[in-house]
Parts: structure tokens; sequence; C-alpha cells
């Protein structure tokens, strides 16, 4: 099992002064270091939870997404997702990392579907990458536009924005 914190400090409940030091700088949270410990304890109960590459959380208040390695995604659905569901108290989304924008959209948004993605030209060399979405998916949708948005920035770094069509 890989996540952002030392197995060793999973196992002693104390961050050793690496994983400290990605805390204070930002590049973790304590969040992932909470979900990090739960995965650690459930790995230990099911076999299928050590293959699993947990890469950061993304928390909008209402969703919590879980980023997690190519093929983990799997790893983590049925059981093993309803009791760190239930551990964190939040309605958990599963994401494996891509690349591909269409795919990340899907596996955001999904039951609704995605149509496109298409990429807007602004002025100023501003890219824009707007996700077709039909409009009898609207109550689809696994929370609100503005909290799908801020994970889709988080997890690529570009401006995404929503339509209905």
């Amino acid at each position: 099992m890989q996540t952002p914190v030392c197995e060793i400090d999973l196992k002693t409940g104390i961050l050793c002064s690496a994983c400290e030091s990605k805390l204070e700088k930002g590049e973790i949270t304590q969040l992932d270091v909470e979900i990090s410990k739960i995965l650690f304890d459930l790995s230990k109960r099911f076999k299928e939870v050590n293959d699993v590459v947990f890469k950061k959380s993304i928390d909008t208040g209402d969703i919590l997404v879980l980023v997690v390695g190519k093929g983990s995604a799997e790893k983590i659905r049925g059981r093993v997702l309803r009791i760190l569901s239930k551990r964190l108290r939040r309605r958990i989304k599963i994401i494996e990392e891509t690349k591909d924008y269409k795919v990340l959209s899907q596996q955001l948004l999904a039951p609704a579907r995605v149509l496109a993605i298409n990429i807007v030209f602004l002025p100023g060399n501003v890219e824009k990458h707007r996700i077709i979405v039909p409009k009898q998916d609207i109550n689809k949708l696994p929370t609100n536009i503005t909290s799908i948005q801020k994970i889709l920035k988080d997890i690529t770094g570009k401006e995404m924005v929503i339509s209905f069509q």
C-alpha cells in the first residue's frame, strides 16, 4: 500500500520529520494523514487494500474525493468504502488518477454523462476546458457545480467549466 505518509508513521501513529514537513508545507493535509491511517488499519482486514495507491484527498464540505492510482479504485469499493465513509462521516467519491480530462470528468460526474470536453481559448493565452453534460442529467450530479469545478481544478490545475445542453 502506498500513501502520502510513511508506513512507519502509520504503525506508530506519530509523523516523522519528513512527513511533518510535508504537512507544514501543505503538500499533504491532516485529512490525508487520517485517511492513510484508516486505510492502513483496513489493510489488515482486507487483503485487497494492500495494493491500493492513495495519492491525496480533496474535501469540498459535502463530498470527499479520494484520488488513487490506476487500478486502485475497484479495491476500495464495497465494504471497504462503506467502512471508510462511516469512519470519516462523509460521502466519498473515488477517482483514479489520469491525464485524460474526459475520463477524469466521467469518474467525478458519474452517474451523469459527459458528452464532450471543449477547450476554449480566451485572450491573454488563457485556456478553459468546458465539460458538456446533458440537461436531463443535472439531478444526477454527485454534488453542486461549484464543488465539482473546484475538485477538477485541484486535480488538473486547469480551469474547468460545466455547461448543460
